[in-house]
């Protein structure tokens, strides 16, 4: 991972200087998932955010009656 798209994203909001690049994206954690594969799993807690290089992940709830409840969609060059 280059860190090109996750660095345009965050450059809409602030500059940041090369070396302040490199420190942010030495801070980072590339993970592939697999389709239909968790980012967290059940019961554990969630400490982080992600941001989706390509496809799409969702947040969602399952209540007590086993309905999923959609929170969020997260597409290409998005946070979840």
């Amino acid at each position: 991972m280059d860190g090109t798209q996750i660095l345009r994203n965050i450059g809409r909001h602030i500059q940041l200087d090369a070396a302040e690049e490199a420190q942010f994206l030495s801070l980072l954690v590339y993970r592939k998932l697999q389709r239909r594969q968790f980012l967290v799993q059940e019961t554990a807690i969630s400490r982080y955010v992600a941001f989706v290089n390509s496809g799409c992940l969702r947040a969602y709830t399952v209540d007590d009656q086993g309905i999923d409840h959609i929170l969020q969609f997260a597409p290409t060059d998005w946070w979840i």
